[in-house]
């Protein structure tokens, strides 16, 4: 087994990070979990992953959020030379956004036509919050008083079951490589994860 550190901001990133990696190869041991909520921890420890991944392939994903681009948004990150072993990768604009860049699996899981799922997930300004609207049209019920705020005047932007239902999605319906047809950043990602098992296996 070949054991890869995790560090997400949040559950439903650690889920399709994980998702990724295994699809690359079941010899991967995603055991190493570093999150702790927020992108400020990821930030505060960069160099910390950055110096474990001279030994042991560690992935960071965080958002774009309102950075300009990912190339600023790293060199502003970590100002030491990058381990070959770090995979730094950046979600435009939200990791939601690799969510909804495959249509025909968030359709189905959501019973909506596809139609309804927006275009061009990367040019999104808010992707989460173009997800719950594609969540509000959903007909099942259960599915959107788990993942929508329980009223308009509710202070959470998202409802209680938000990350367990769109892990579940993830875990069983995300076609990672078909949303990468319409996500260049997560394209990216795959082609990162791809080389760090290349050459962690030896098949370079």
């Amino acid at each position: 087994m070949i054991p890869i550190g995790i560090a997400t901001e949040d559950e439903l990133s650690e889920a399709v990070v994980e998702k990724v990696i295994l699809g690359v190869s079941a010899d991967f041991d995603t055991s190493i979990k570093l999150r702790k909520g927020g992108n400020g921890y990821l930030r505060s420890n960069i160099k910390k992953f950055n110096n474990w991944a001279a030994n042991c392939p560690v992935v960071v994903l965080t958002d774009l959020d309102a950075a300009p681009c990912p190339v600023s948004l790293l060199s502003s990150w970590l100002t030491t030379p990058k381990n070959s072993g770090l995979v730094f990768r950046v979600a435009v604009r939200e990791v939601e956004s690799w969510l909804l860049a495959d249509a025909d699996g968030i359709s189905s899981y959501l019973k909506i036509n596809t139609s309804i799922i927006p275009k061009n997930p990367e040019s999104l300004e808010n992707p989460k919050r173009e997800l719950l609207g594609v969540v509000s049209k959903s007909k099942d019920r259960n599915l959107k008083a788990d993942i929508l705020p329980a009223s308009k005047n509710s202070t959470s932007r998202v409802g209680l079951g938000y990350n367990f239902r769109l892990v579940e999605f993830v875990n069983k319906s995300w076609d990672y490589r078909r949303a990468a047809l319409q996500s260049d950043s997560l394209r990216r990602f795959i082609l990162n994860v791809e080389a760090v098992y290349k050459e962690s296996s030896g098949s370079v």
